[in-house]
C-alpha cells in the first residue's frame, strides 16, 4: 500500500517498492561500516571476558549456575497480575 509523503508539495506517492529500493540501497551503502563496527565489538568482547584460571574445569558451570540463579529470582519477582516487583 502506498503512502503519502507530509509536507511535499502536490500529490507524491511512496510505494513499498520505492521504499525498500531506498532502505537497500543505504543499507548496501553502509554495510562495510557496519561489519566493521561488529567485528569491533565481537573482539572487544572476547578481550574483556575473564580467562579461566588453569585447572579450574568448573568455571563455566559456576557461571551457569548464576545465570539460573538470577533467572529463577526473576521469575519469583513476578506477582500474579503479571507485573514485575523490582527491588
Amino acid at each position: 500500500m502506498a503512502r503519502r509523503l507530509r509536507g511535499t508539495v502536490g500529490e507524491r506517492w511512496d510505494t513499498r517498492r520505492l521504499r525498500r529500493v531506498r532502505e537497500d540501497g543505504w543499507f548496501r551503502q553502509h554495510e562495510p561500516e557496519m561489519i566493521a563496527a561488529a567485528r569491533q565489538r565481537m573482539a572487544r568482547a572476547r578481550t574483556a571476558a575473564p580467562a579461566p584460571a588453569p585447572g579450574d574445569e568448573f568455571a563455566a558451570h559456576r557461571a551457569a549456575a548464576g545465570i539460573i540463579a538470577r533467572a529463577r529470582d526473576l521469575i519469583r519477582d513476578i506477582d500474579r497480575s503479571g507485573r514485575a516487583n523490582p527491588r
